[in-house]
């Protein structure tokens, strides 16, 4: 402020005054001054603030100034002093502003509003500038605003405020397409994804009601599902599921708002041109005509078929079953005693044919001058037809009949029509003996099916699986299994089975040599009926089986050995190479015109042939309804490690499933199927990495863990390194039944490879490092005060929850009760989950853990993840079932005639010790052999031998010997039940896997 006495009016230009002088007036308090004038030099600055994003036709923007502004003159704040530029670049789609308008609820009048208004259609940032004021003498010009003192604006140095950007956004979203995903254009028979893809990123919310579906303008009430997303993305995927019995084309559109994009704009709908055509068809075959074959003749001797052929209005229809599909046919008057029935033989040729085969082969008691016949084929129960595009028809009453469809499209008559036709049926007539070439063979792929085989390099490691595909037990009594090969027309025996049975819907497992020498897991030996292990799954060692290593081969399974080379008996094929190969053998001989000998097969199989199943390999069958050499038959099989050794690794060798159904791999889990086991929390000061255990309850299928989710959440501790609440998204590894799953920190030192195999590990820091945000192997992901697990499938099924925190998410979590540490100095303790009756207990309470360290039962130094003095039983579920692998029990006789018994365990759980008992009979009582108990190792990840002499077996007497595993809590289970023979040698022991008996309580 300057300060100068006298008279008021105005200063010369010369006069210097201080900065930051006010233009408030004011009346001087000195008595020695006669006036006081305040003199203003600040230039006023603005502010220029508007909200964004903006989506209307209009908004407003305010400008707050430090100091009032002058009301008229050049220095008035006028539209032309502000700036404005985009979204455009040009009109029409530039934004325009209006005058400013002074703010009158603002007393000091420093505050204007000014209205810009954007176009439609646009997008972008609209920039309002007040930019710094402009005066000159020579030429004339002014822009800016002045203070009431003359002042003009100018812009703060430091955090200039006279601009502001604005995002708005006037554009709706469209429908770019709508299609089917890349690479589908098969017609659907069943449910079927649509892709839409907007012209923005549109909210994961999404109304699938507004998804139409429409055939001639009519809406069909088909369901639709939108596949969830977690952000907005400008793709979104739908599953449409058709209606049944459909057949026909079909408009898919979308209406609008169905979703929003950032700003909440509802999408526009899509247009007609953008709709989506699809055929659908999702009907079964149907008959349309059953008619006498073209040319028939007039007299039928006996052994001449009388041949119909049905036209269905689908092509390439097949049946599966073990009865044929016929049509029912009368010799004379239609009474039941003159019924017979014309059976499916083949399709007609050409390819994609719509019209089959039926005959009924003329008897010796067949007499008649006429024929009538039903315009239906009849389906046992069982039996099922499918066409090309594998629409299923199936028999589920005694009998199911297929008929021509009414005029209504809909239903089909009550009654089959009836065709009659004169003939001479006369079995006294000459029979012609002419060569009559054999129809097509049928192979039913039934009551048994090969189902997965693997090709070993060499034939101790090859196996093969057979897939009973029916309810009821069937006998191998006096089987074959026997191979083509080598471009040979010689059909060659590898195996004639045993007097063995399959049970219903259940599979067996033919391997070379015995599976404790090769990397199979163990099973029950189907030849062996003394055993019962009750394992899943059965096998049945052959040294004959014997799978050529080029893959150029045709295996044939028949139910009767005395048909080997003949076109007979055939239960199932299965083959590759190649047609004209090794495994494909042209015959023309007599009743044979075939192109897969010794089956009667007409037509080349050409293209429609597997490749060749090569060494190397395990191959799994892809398509039951198809004949076991055609290219969709079979497919190779990826990495699971169910039914292997656990020390089993990772390679094409041992792929597929052995021993479990294809299917056995599962993604999805019910609540309690899979559960945390064992959590070692201590990191002994961040020296040792955590672990967490997981335990697949089930006995017969394995759990793959691909997009499942584990929650942490943690109490925000000092210790805690990663972050106290995520949730990770774990990736591909399979956990195998009754069998565990480590999810370490990182790697660390084991007690055992064999207990620890790479496929049995999950590593944290290799897999989630940026999510878990850890850096170093020891890095803690689990606070010692406390935590909460929630683990979910891939269907965000909670499988289970543990934890002594409430599972909200918070990070100042108070704990339910304190996580125990562990009491012995220099060892740290896991937290080892109770189970009561197999059933874990609530994973949230106290009472259901208890610390490895206070185990008496436990040995310290059998297992361990991390350092050798860590007390805890990782990779072993306490209490469950003993997961032995390659272990054995053997019973030999001496030439002293003592017995010795033998047996060996690979690892063992909660194991106080053994007894062994004996008996002369199967049935009846048998008496302990072992005074004492014979100490077991408790629980240890190492391999256990241990012998025992009974001295007091009489000499050439039939003996059974059980083995018996007593827990710590005394808890008795009898392992396995032994047959020794009157003369047995040490060559012919008896055999078994002690982990084979081991149950789960």
């Amino acid at each position: 402020m300057g300060i100068v006495t006298g008279t008021s009016g105005p200063l010369a230009s010369s006069v210097t005054y201080p900065e930051g002088v006010t233009d408030d007036p004011a009346t001087p308090e000195d008595e020695g001054l006669s006036s006081l004038i305040l003199y203003d030099i600040t230039a006023p600055k603005v502010t220029v603030t508007a909200e964004s994003p903006q989506t209307g036709e209009t908004f407003s923007v305010k400008f707050v100034f430090t100091e009032a502004l002058a009301a008229s003159g050049d220095g008035a704040f006028t539209v032309s002093d502000i700036d404005i530029s985009g979204p455009g670049t040009t009109p029409p789609t530039m934004a325009t502003i209006a005058a400013p308008v002074k703010d009158t609820t603002d007393a000091a009048g420093k505050t204007y509003t000014a209205v810009v208004t954007v176009p439609p259609h646009v997008q972008g940032d609209v920039v309002i500038t007040l930019p710094a004021g402009v005066k000159t003498t020579m030429p004339v010009t002014h822009r800016g605003v002045e203070d009431v003192a003359g002042n003009l604006n100018a812009v703060r140095e430091t955090a200039p405020e006279n601009s502001a950007s604005i995002t708005v956004d006037r554009i709706l979203p469209t429908v770019v397409s709508i299609a089917r995903p890349a690479g589908e254009t098969a017609t659907p028979t069943r449910d079927f994804p649509v892709v839409f893809t907007f012209s923005e990123p549109v909210q994961p919310a999404f109304d699938a009601s507004k998804i139409h579906i429409t055939r001639v303008g009519e809406r069909l009430p088909w369901e639709v599902a939108v596949e969830p997303r977690p952000s907005a993305s400008a793709v979104v995927r739908a599953t449409v599921t058709p209606a049944a019995d459909f057949e026909g084309e079909v408009s898919i559109s979308l209406a609008a708002d169905a979703t929003t994009d950032a700003v909440s704009y509802g999408n526009l709908a899509s247009a007609d041109a953008d709709a989506l055509s699809v055929t659908v068809d999702t009907r079964p075959p149907e008959v349309q005509t059953v008619a006498l074959a073209p040319d028939a003749p007039e007299v039928y001797t006996v052994g001449t078929p009388i041949e119909f052929h049905v036209i269905f209005d689908e092509e390439n229809v097949r049946y599966e079953g073990t009865t044929k599909p016929y049509v029912t046919l009368y010799l004379g008057g239609r009474t039941e005693a003159n019924a017979r029935q014309a059976e499916w033989v083949r399709v007609i040729p050409p390819a994609n044919s719509t019209r089959v085969l039926f005959a009924y082969t003329v008897r010796t008691e067949d007499v008649a001058t006429e024929v009538s016949w039903e315009a239906a084929v009849r389906l046992p129960r069982g039996t099922r037809l499918t066409d090309g595009d594998n629409n299923t028809v199936e028999a589920t009453a005694e009998m199911q009949e297929l008929r021509p469809r009414g005029e209504d499209d809909t239903t089909a008559g009550p009654t089959p029509a009836q065709e009659t036709q004169p003939l001479l049926i006369n079995p006294f007539l000459p029979v012609e003996t002419p060569v009559v070439e054999l129809p097509p063979t049928e192979v039913p792929r039934a009551p048994l099916l090969f189902n997965e085989f693997g090709n070993g390099h060499g034939d101790a490691a090859d196996w093969l699986e057979l897939r009973n595909v029916t309810d009821s037990a069937v006998s191998l009594k006096d089987w074959q299994l026997s191979v083509v090969q080598n471009g040979e027309k010689k059909d060659t025996s590898l195996i004639v089975f045993p007097d063995v049975t399959v049970p219903a819907n259940a599979l067996l497992l033919i391997t070379n040599s015995a599976p404790d020498n090769t990397p199979l897991a163990a099973g029950d030996d189907i030849a062996d009926t003394g055993k019962n292990g009750g394992l899943t799954h059965l096998y049945l060692v052959n040294s004959g089986l014997a799978l050529p290593d080029d893959g150029k081969f045709l295996l044939i399974l028949r139910n009767a050995k005395e048909k080997l080379g003949t076109n007979e008996a055939f239960v199932d094929v299965a083959g590759g190479g190649g047609s004209g190969t090794d495994a494909f053998i042209r015959a023309r001989t007599g009743a044979y015109d075939t192109y897969v000998w010794p089956l009667q097969v007409r037509q080349a199989p050409e293209s429609d042939t597997e490749e060749a199943l090569v060494a190397g390999r395990v191959w799994q069958r892809a398509n039951a309804g198809v004949v076991g050499y055609h290219q969709d038959a079979w497919a190779a099989a990826g990495f699971t490690g169910l039914g292997y050794d656990r020390s089993v690794s990772k390679s094409a060798a041992t792929a597929g499933t052995p021993g479990y159904p294809n299917s056995a791999v599962k993604t999805a889990a019910a609540t309690g199927s899979v559960t945390i086991s064992e959590v070692m929390f201590d990191s002994a000061d961040n020296t040792l990495p955590q672990w967490i255990e997981l335990y697949n309850h089930s006995k017969t299928e394995a759990r793959n863990l691909n997009r499942w989710k584990l929650e942490i959440q943690n109490v925000d501790s000092a210790e805690l390194v990663g972050r106290p609440i995520v949730t990770l998204t774990l990736g591909e590894k399979v956990i195998q039944p009754n069998q565990t799953l480590l999810i370490v920190a990182s790697d660390a030192r084991a007690s055992s490879t064999d207990v620890f195999p790479d496929e049995r590990v999950y590593n944290l820091l290799a897999l989630h490092q940026k999510n878990l945000r850890i850096k170093q192997p020891h890095d803690t992901f689990l606070s010692v005060q406390g935590f909460y697990l929630k683990l979910s499938d891939r269907d965000g099924t909670t499988v289970d929850e543990v934890g002594n925190t409430d599972g909200e998410r918070r990070t100042k979590d108070a704990p339910a009760w304190a996580l125990p540490m562990s009491p012995i100095e220099g060892s740290r303790s896991s937290l080892i989950r109770r189970y009561k009756n197999g059933v874990a207990m609530p994973g949230m309470k106290r009472e259901s853990w208890a610390l490895a360290a206070t185990l008496k039962k436990l040995a310290v130094e059998a297992l361990h993840y991390g350092h050798a003095d860590d007390i805890g039983t990782p990779g072993y579920r306490a209490g469950g079932a003993l997961p032995v692998e390659l272990s054995n029990f053997s019973v030999t006789r001496t030439e002293s005639d003592n017995v010795v018994l033998t047996w060996t365990t690979a690892s063992e759980v909660d194991n106080a010790g053994f007894n062994l008992r004996r008996s002369e009979q199967h049935n009846s009582e048998f008496t302990l052999l072992n005074p004492a108990l014979i100490t077991g190792a408790g629980t240890t990840g190492e391999r256990q031998t241990y012998t025992f002499t009974d001295i007091t077996a009489k000499p050439g007497v039939e003996y059974y010997y059980q083995i018996e595993e007593v827990s710590f809590d005394g808890k008795p289970q009898t392992l396995a039940t032994r047959l020794l023979r009157g003369s047995v040698s040490s060559a012919n022991r008896m055999l078994t896997t002690f982990g084979e008996m081991k149950q789960q309580e």
